[in-house]
């Protein structure tokens, strides 16, 4: 299965009201669309403090805020951070149905990717 039909199949599942190409589109005018044979992936720059409400709109973005909203990863998630074009000091993702914040650092330096790194909320 590709990273996009991956990605595809977890948004049937889990992605709410908004169909998958609304919110690639949202996130291709306002914030980074990739899609590689290795990786699918929505993020936009915004808030680390921002509320979950303002965090699933896929029309916001903060062009000066401190942190990078996954929307959604599939494929090698691991490498998500190089596809993007500067680094921010946190990352925002929902993981296990929870709204999470992390510190970027602490992302670099797990070896086993989101397992072991500190949330911050």
């Amino acid at each position: 299965m590709t990273p996009f039909e991956q990605a595809a199949e977890w948004h049937r599942e889990h992605g709410g009201d908004m169909e998958l190409s609304e919110v690639i589109e949202a996130h291709a005018q306002v914030g980074h669309v990739i899609i590689t044979p290795e990786i699918f992936l929505l993020a936009r720059h915004g808030c680390s403090y921002w509320t979950e409400d303002e965090r699933n709109n896929p029309w916001l973005t903060e062009k000066g805020g401190d942190c990078w909203h996954v929307w959604l990863v599939a494929g090698d998630w691991t490498q998500w951070e190089r596809f993007l074009p500067y680094r921010l000091f946190f990352a925002s993702l929902h993981r296990r149905g929870k709204l999470r914040v992390y510190r970027l650092n602490d992302l670099r330096r797990s070896p086993v990717g989101f397992k072991r790194f500190r949330r911050l909320k």
